[in-house]
């Protein structure tokens, strides 16, 4: 649930303002599990070992978390011209976030076994596996359960109750060179507040889950926006840099049960680059567009996580990204005939903070396109044949490394279908 009270200026002037309340409150269960070939009765150093089929002894680490969260804020913001083409924006932000609640974690056997390989598995299923387990103190599982401790159910539980109380804001300069163009740079301070991992294996190797601090983050950005030749012709870029404080990231990392996730805070971090976008419509019918940006990120402190070297870019932030859309309209009686093809590109994208070529994806290009055709009054409605992926790429949208941990340079890739995909959609736009 949440809800809103806004005030907001309406006077003709130099001045216009907007203040509010703000709550937000959320309960929460969520169960996450885990379903692994059993270690000691199947070999779990084997690169690629399939997800166990039926009759294939398993073990399923998991978690239970049972979370309410409830946030208060208060803000406002004020915009003022300070000549006719020179306007100020300014904003604060207070806000207070409580998160408190219990996380179960455990892991269980399923010896049977009593679930196929295509089976839902959630919080009835678990807790029937759970039945006569035994409960431990907080501290990673493996030490404290039963020996051998992947053939005994074991679990621990944990509560918990976290307060952020953050300050956020910007502040924003505007100047209008021409009536099309228009130039700006801008301060800002956000943050996320902390929390705890609910993660089935950073729960069972840590103390009952990973619990991190608020993340801060300090955005800089100088930019330009531009409507050119009677609006024909739109030009956007912005160069930015962003420095974090406690970024909060799920990392792979060696741990006493391997290499797992553990959601970690990162001390320090940053990145930088340029974002230029451009949109032409070179001729009646025609859209063009292209963008594309570089981005530089690194970790300028990494603490005392294991595994992380220091200047390692960061997590899921490609080096480079391109995109590309061509399209052609025609009007057919009292509606429009369409053809549209896009192309994106996504650059080189590490995983880790180590920088292994393991744990890194090549850059790849997806290509889609469309047919479509717009209809009836004002055409709200549209009808459209479309294809996604036509090159069939396919690509890991996270991968990891076991690399130095005692099993060699074991990859772990989670792909994409690597399909092609084809469909029929029909839309309708109210007013």
């Amino acid at each position: 649930m949440s809800q809103e009270l806004r005030f907001a200026s309406t006077a003709a002037g130099p001045l216009r303002w907007i203040a509010g309340l703000y709550w937000f409150d959320e309960d929460l269960d969520n169960t996450t599990v885990a379903r692994r070939g059993h270690p000691i009765l199947s070999d779990a150093t084997t690169p690629g070992m399939p997800v166990p089929e039926a009759g294939v002894l398993t073990f399923m680490p998991f978690t239970m978390l049972d979370q309410k969260d409830e946030v208060w804020s208060v803000y406002g913001r004020i915009e003022y011209d300070l000549a006719d083409a020179f306007s100020v924006t300014a904003g604060l932000r207070y806000t207070s976030e409580r998160k408190s609640g219990l996380l179960v974690a455990g892991a269980v056997p399923d010896l049977v076994p009593l679930f196929g390989p295509a089976e839902f598995i959630g919080a009835a299923q678990i807790g029937r596996l759970l039945a006569g387990g035994t409960e431990v103190g907080a501290g990673p599982l493996p030490p404290q359960c039963p020996p051998p401790f992947p053939l005994n159910a074991c679990f621990q539980r944990r509560s918990f109750g976290t307060t952020s109380d953050e300050i956020g804001g910007n502040l924003t300069f505007n100047y209008r060179i021409a009536d099309e163009v228009l130039a700006y740079v801008s301060l800002a301070r956000g943050f996320k507040a902390g929390g705890v991992s609910a993660a089935a294996l950073d729960a069972i190797v840590g103390n009952g889950g990973s619990f991190v601090e608020p993340e801060t983050l300090w955005t800089y950005e100088l930019g330009i926006k531009s409507e050119l030749l009677e609006r024909r012709l739109r030009l956007n870029a912005a160069a930015f840099y962003n420095k974090w404080t406690e970024q909060q990231l799920f990392l792979v990392i060696p741990t006493p049960l391997g290499a797992n996730p553990v959601l970690t805070n990162v001390p320090k971090t940053r990145s930088y680059g340029i974002e230029v976008d451009v949109t032409a419509l070179p001729a009646p019918g025609w859209t063009v567009a292209v963008g594309g940006g570089v981005l530089r990120s690194e970790a300028t402190d990494i603490g005392a996580i294991l595994g992380a070297v220091k200047g390692s870019r960061l997590p899921g932030a490609p080096e480079v990204n391109l995109s590309a859309l061509v399209r052609k309209e025609w009007d057919v009686g009292s509606g429009s005939f369409g053809v549209q093809g896009a192309a994106r590109y996504s650059g080189s994208t590490h995983w880790d903070l180590a920088d292994s070529p393991i744990a890194t994806e090549p850059g790849y290009w997806l290509l889609d396109a469309s047919v479509d055709y717009r209809f009836g009054a004002d055409q709200r409605y549209q009808l459209s044949v479309w294809g996604k992926n036509l090159g069939a790429t396919e690509y890991c949208f996270f991968r990891s490394s076991q690399a130095g941990l005692g099993f060699g340079d074991v990859e772990a890739c989670a792909p994409n279908e690597g399909t092609r995909f084809f469909g029929v959609s029909l839309r309708a736009n109210f007013e």
